[in-house]
C-alpha cells in the first residue's frame, strides 16, 4: 500500500522532537527552533512543515511582540 505524501508527513511528525534555544548576539535576541523527525521528508513536505511551524500561535505571538503572561493554577486541594 502506497502512502500519500500528506499521510507520510503526518507519520513523520507524529512524534517530533522540538528543540528551542534563546540566543543573544550582536543582532539581538533570536529563538532557534529545531524539529527532529523520525523520517526524511521530500522538499515539498519540508516546505509545508516549515510553513506550519511559522504559523503556530506562539510563533505568531512572539513575532508580533505581544506581551505574554503566565497564570499557574491547580485543581488539586490546597495542602493543610
Amino acid at each position: 500500500m502506497k502512502c500519500s505524501p500528506m499521510s507520510r508527513l503526518h507519520e513523520a511528525v507524529k512524534m517530533p522532537d522540538p528543540n528551542l534555544a534563546l540566543r543573544e548576539g550582536a543582532a539581538g535576541k533570536t529563538i532557534e527552533r529545531r524539529v527532529t523527525l523520525s523520517e526524511s521528508l521530500d522538499a515539498a513536505q519540508n516546505a509545508k512543515l516549515s510553513e506550519v511551524c511559522e504559523r503556530t500561535p506562539v510563533t505568531l505571538a512572539v513575532k508580533s511582540g505581544i506581551d505574554m503572561h503566565t497564570t499557574i493554577e491547580s485543581k488539586a486541594p490546597t495542602p493543610l
